[in-house]
């Protein structure tokens, strides 16, 4: 839970990036790419080491989504390696992310990843098999929570790579 202001008497939701309730799989990442946005999936990039924004690379390892830091305020959308020498992602469980503009999840329906060099990179989409810049991911779309945010549930690490 983020807060509005810096005053800690606040919280409140402020959308993408937050872990559900429930049982979740964390993990925290010291080494990562300075501009990881908050709320978007990130790739691990094994030939620096690090957590990365996705960005179009063919293949890459979804590490998860990056969550939110507690003492972060609301419109902070990019973690700032000089300020923040942690961050943490959410791997299995329950979490807010950011949806592509355009797309109209449904409950239940399947969670993709846009894997593009774009600005809309790392939000989650609705899988398609017939579109190549998606990653499809053993994941559900729950509920909106937010215009272009939706609680999505992940369960497992494996992903698939459209080929079209």
């Amino acid at each position: 839970m983020s807060f509005q202001s810096t005053i800690s008497t606040d919280p409140r939701s402020t959308g993408a990036g937050e872990a559900g309730d429930g049982n979740n799989t964390i993990f925290s990442a010291n080494k990562y790419q300075q501009g990881l946005l908050v709320g978007r999936f990130a790739e691990y990039d094994s030939n620096g080491d690090i957590i990365a924004n996705i960005n179009g690379n063919v293949e890459p390892t979804v590490a998860g989504v990056v969550l939110r830091d507690l003492s972060m305020l609301a419109d902070v959308i990019a973690y700032d390696t000089s300020i923040y020498p942690t961050i943490e992602f959410l791997r299995d469980g329950l979490v807010q992310v950011e949806v592509k503009s355009g797309e109209t999840p449904e409950p239940y329906s399947s969670v993709a990843v846009w894997n593009n060099s774009d600005g809309d990179a790392g939000k989650a989409v609705v899988y398609d098999p017939h579109v190549a810049q998606q990653i499809k991911l053993q994941a559900e779309f729950i509920r909106a929570v937010a215009e272009n945010v939706w609680l999505i549930r992940i369960y497992g690490a494996e992903q698939t790579y459209n080929v079209v």
